[in-house]
């Protein structure tokens, strides 16, 4: 019969303490990998890290180079805020301000506006009226 302080008796809790610990260890880093997918962490440049903010009027087509022979390798849609890295021609190379799986891509220069607080308001606004066609 085996003593309630036997090495065996003590070590069991021990184990079953370390065990569970490691199971929902990797139970919370699976579900925070699933949780930063479905909402990315946003993407956070200095000013110098950039030339200037715009966004987009319309649904555009991005590449991934800036020549018009490359492949389009997503679309960002109307309204989307972009940090501006670099110019080329009549493209912009961008940065979206939320990270998706598009990273640094080249955009229509004429598919975007200058970002400013009030302005972004504005196009918000007057796209929401065209939307839902109010007339107040």
């Amino acid at each position: 019969m085996e003593n309630e302080s036997s090495p065996k008796k003590s070590n069991r809790g021990f184990n079953f303490v370390i065990k569970w610990s490691l199971l929902f260890f990797v139970i919370l880093v699976i579900v925070g990998l699933i949780y930063r997918n479905l909402y990315p962490v946003k993407l956070d440049l200095a000013q110098d890290d950039y030339i200037k903010q715009v966004f987009t009027i319309q649904k555009s087509y991005v590449y991934s180079e800036p020549t018009d022979s490359t492949s389009i390798v997503g679309e960002f849609e109307s309204s989307e805020i972009l940090y501006v890295i670099d110019e080329h021609e009549n493209k912009y190379l961008v940065r979206p301000l939320i990270t998706t799986y598009l990273d640094s891509v080249w955009i229509e220069q004429e598919h975007v506006f200058e970002y400013s607080p009030e302005y972004y308001r504005q196009f918000k606004y007057e796209e929401d009226r065209r939307r839902f066609n109010t007339d107040n």
